[in-house]
């Protein structure tokens, strides 16, 4: 709880302070990236149990409208898997599938950018037939930093946290990390 507080008055103070040396015209436009992500599932709140597994890279589309010369205003999403997933106590679950799908808002200085993002992740937890074990969804926060040329290129490194992310069944998990984009937008 510590962090978002932080995060948030690093950014209110950014927002009050900086408005005024912010860049004119933010970029606008639809956006596509390929990520590095640390983003990954705690273990199960229920049982305690720690899965195994490996990462997918995620991929993210985004579109956003300049808000004024200095904001913008976006809608983002990504998706990447978790693969060779195991619980021990749970032997049905081999794959769980990550996507998120939120606002993003950022405050531009010349490339530069920082924001907030508020998200809705689901995670999907599959058997090894592809079909479906169980569903999760809840919300939540994280910050955004980034670079953007005038080239269109881009750098973005996201915070992800969700916490108590439920499933109609076990397991009970909280989504951390980060997401490390690198992409291109079209203006």
């Amino acid at each position: 709880m510590k962090k978002k507080g932080l995060l948030f008055l690093i950014c209110s103070v950014i927002v009050l302070f900086g408005a005024g040396e912010a860049m004119a015209d933010a970029p606008k436009g639809f956006g596509i990236s390929a990520a590095y992500a640390t983003t990954s599932l705690s273990k199960d709140k229920l049982t305690d149990e720690e899965y195994k597994g490996n990462s997918i890279p995620p991929f993210g589309l985004d579109y956003q409208w300049a808000l004024g010369k200095s904001f913008s205003l976006g809608i983002t999403g990504s998706e990447f898997g978790l693969t060779s997933i195991t619980y021990a106590s749970i032997p049905e679950i081999k794959l769980a599938k990550i996507d998120s799908l939120g606002f993003e808002t950022n405050l531009w200085f010349d490339s530069f950018f920082v924001g907030l993002h508020l998200t809705q992740y689901s995670v999907v937890f599959l058997r090894e037939d592809a079909s479906i074990y169980a569903i999760g969804m809840k919300s939540g926060a994280g910050g955004v930093i980034g670079i953007e040329g005038k080239s269109g290129w881009f750098v973005k490194l996201r915070t992800d946290s969700s916490k108590d992310l439920t499933t109609d069944k076990e397991p009970v998990v909280d989504l951390n990390g980060f997401q490390l984009h690198f992409g291109y937008r079209w203006k």
